[in-house]
């Protein structure tokens, strides 16, 4: 049985408080309750205002002193928790390993300079960014990763970039496995719709900003070519900013078919975003570029068939396109073809085999799975 810490060094400072924390932050809560499935000794240490101790469901937390992130280059390159504060559990807790979520360099060398005694194994998730284009930011990040000995990162084309930068120790174990899951489950389709009145002949749905990065309005021209076919078809969009809502506003406004068709929710609390995934036929996203693809695990772990641009996280979470569809980034009509190509009745089957799939690669349990074989290629020499 391993002992592991799964330390998120940073927080929300807008948080009211550490209930709130606990809800929001599901990765490191969930992660922890795998682990301890797994039959390993594992607790969550969170930064936070103050030192404070926690129960949830199948775990627990500890809160150690830590400034909040507001980030900035200044405040990337420095650090934010207590070696004091995450000293007191150590001692306590007296880890084989700790496990840190996201990799900000100064964090990192705090730890390791705690840890310089002791025989305790880092680790680490990749949570975004690329090798820092700034010199001083960047030889930290370098110092910091020499320091990692397993590293959890999304997708293969992501590790090639930090390898290709000289990032990556070649002693480092690297995983690919997916940024994050989600505790969402597969529910009936009825009694999702009759929650949420949502209804439609497909039901598609959209997380995406209202942002350049995510191209909206390919979503909405690709959605439009639906209706032609499926004059039926309802798009429910959840957003949670407005950054291109004029233009957004003005394309729904010219469109002969879109007005009716087109719901624009704008932001929803999580609690029901479970039934609006699980009322819904598509998932639709037009992102050029994604690290994690959090909405896009969500969805699928409701069963709802992806519809989303060819990029490497997407390739990755779909199976390379054998558990959803994929088409080229700003290509609208590859986009509505996508959806057109699936025959109504195979909608079940599909949704089904998705949900499938996630159990089997995408969930908290699979992460756990990846992490714990990592760590045991360290302990026992072999190649993971």
């Amino acid at each position: 049985m391993l002992k592991i810490i799964l330390l998120n060094p940073i927080f929300d400072g807008n948080f009211g408080s550490l209930d709130v924390l606990v809800k929001q932050y599901f990765h490191p809560r969930e992660f922890t309750k795998a682990l301890v499935k797994k039959s390993n000794e594992a607790i969550w240490v969170q930064g936070y205002s103050s030192e404070k101790v926690f129960s949830f469901t199948s775990g627990h937390l500890r809160t150690i002193e830590s400034r909040p992130f507001t980030g900035g280059i200044e405040n990337l390159m420095s650090k934010h928790i207590s070696p004091e504060s995450l000293t007191r559990v150590i001692n306590e807790f007296n880890p084989d390993i700790i496990h840190i979520f996201g990799i900000l360099p100064a964090d990192i060398l705090t730890v390791a300079e705690v840890c310089n005694s002791r025989s305790i194994i880092l680790s680490a998730s990749f949570h975004g960014s690329n090798p820092a284009a700034d010199y001083d930011y960047r030889s930290l990040q370098k110092q910091a990763m020499e320091k990692i000995s397993v590293l959890l990162i999304n997708a293969p084309e992501r590790k090639a970039i930090w390898e290709e930068a000289n990032l990556i120790s070649p002693t480092t174990r690297v995983s690919i496995c997916p940024e994050t899951s989600s505790f969402f489950s597969r529910l009936d389709r009825a009694e999702a719709r009759a929650r949420t009145g949502m209804s439609g002949d497909p039901i598609c749905v959209a997380t995406s900003r209202l942002h350049p990065v995510k191209d909206p309005l390919t979503l909405l021209m690709g959605f439009e070519n639906i209706l032609q076919m499926r004059p039926g078809a309802r798009l429910y969009w959840v957003h949670q900013t407005n950054e291109l809502i004029d233009t957004v506003n003005d394309f729904l406004q010219k469109s002969d078919k879109l007005g009716n068709a087109v719901h624009l929710l704008g932001p929803m609390d999580f609690d029901e975003m479970e039934n609006f995934y699980n009322s819904a036929d598509f998932f639709l996203q037009a992102s050029h570029t994604e690290y994690g693809g959090n909405s896009l695990v969500e969805a699928m772990a409701c069963g709802v068939i992806p519809v989303v641009t060819k990029i490497p996280s997407f390739q990755y979470l779909t199976g390379n396109n054998q558990f959803g569809t994929l088409f080229d980034i700003s290509n609208s009509d590859e986009l509505s073809q996508r959806v057109l190509d699936i025959p109504t009745e195979k909608y079940g089957e599909y949704s089904h085999a998705i949900r499938d799939y996630y159990d089997r690669n995408l969930s908290f349990d699979l992460i756990a799975e990846r992490f714990i074989l990592a760590i045991n290629s360290i302990v026992t020499g072999r190649p993971n």
